[in-house]
């Protein structure tokens, strides 16, 4: 189905300026039409999940200047224009995950500068380039897991000082820069779990004080540098399981004194150092311990 003026008001008779709250969701929308929304002037929610969509136009949302919260997920979106997003300048969270698309560019999310929540799990992205991020000076939370991402640009995310999450899992990640996540000072949580990691650079977490979680979890990781989680003094969780580490340096946890959670199951751990006994042994279980 094509939406427009039209068949908006044919669809929802009771629609006025004064609509706060707009569900499409499973409607059979193939396409919108530019400035189809422009007369709902008070608009703050817009769901259009589940529908058909393939490509989203500039100026398919202008008008929408009150719009805080847009649901796109469930489509099959694999193109975005250049500033599809043109009219929603106060746009705070945007849902595209379970679509299609293989390329986010900075020009499509330009005016985007108040959003603080972008969810884009469940696409086909391969490469994050070096300046995509770089108008979202407010996002405080990226989902990027089970994508097919495998290139990182390691100033990608220099510009998003605002960040509290970033997930990367379920991608084909073998190489981080050591300065990808440098000056984000305000990062809590790191999940970077089913890629293809096997080395870590220990200036990777550097300067991240306030970092509270990280998983790293179903990697091909063996070796941990004793320098790794040096500084996290925030540091409460640690997931390491499903790998190949073979042993652990005592120093490696020793600037870590808020670590209550440390899960190191399935590995090749061959013996155990006394600061493993901190925790559950459940959590070091299904090892070549002797």
């Amino acid at each position: 189905m094509l939406l427009n003026k039209a068949t908006l008001k044919k669809k929802f008779k009771e629609l006025s300026n004064e609509t706060k709250i707009l569900n499409l969701s499973s409607s059979q929308i193939s396409s919108i039409e530019e400035e189809t929304f422009s007369d709902l002037t008070e608009l703050e929610t817009l769901i259009l999940r589940n529908n058909k969509l393939t490509e989203i136009k500039t100026g398919t949302f202008f008008g929408l200047n009150k719009l805080t919260k847009l649901e796109l997920f469930q489509n099959q979106i694999y193109m975005l224009d250049n500033n599809a997003f043109h009219g929603c300048p106060n746009l705070k969270i945007l849902s595209l995950f379970y679509n299609r698309i293989t390329e986010i560019q900075a020009s499509m999310l330009e005016e985007l500068n108040n959003l603080e929540i972008l969810e884009l799990y469940f696409n086909k992205i391969s490469v994050l380039r070096s300046n995509t991020f770089d108008s979202l000076v407010n996002l405080h939370t990226l989902h990027l897991h089970r994508n097919q991402i495998f290139e990182i640009d390691p100033f990608v995310f220099q510009r998003i000082k605002t960040l509290r999450i970033i997930r990367l899992s379920g991608n084909q990640i073998s190489k981080l820069d050591p300065v990808l996540f440098r000056g984000l000072k305000n990062l809590r949580i790191i999940d970077l779990s089913l890629n293809n990691i096997c080395d870590i650079n220990s200036e990777l977490f550097e300067g991240l004080e306030n970092l509270e979680e990280i998983s790293l979890s179903n990697n091909k990781i063996i070796n941990l540098d004793t320098r790794l989680f040096q500084g996290l003094k925030s540091l409460k969780k640690l997931v390491l399981c499903n790998n190949k580490i073979t042993s652990l340096d005592p120093l490696l946890l020793s600037s870590c004194s808020c670590l209550t959670e440390l899960d190191m199951r399935n590995n090749d751990l061959i013996y155990l150092v006394k600061f493993l006994f901190r925790w559950d042994s459940n959590n070091v279980a299904d090892n070549a311990l002797f």
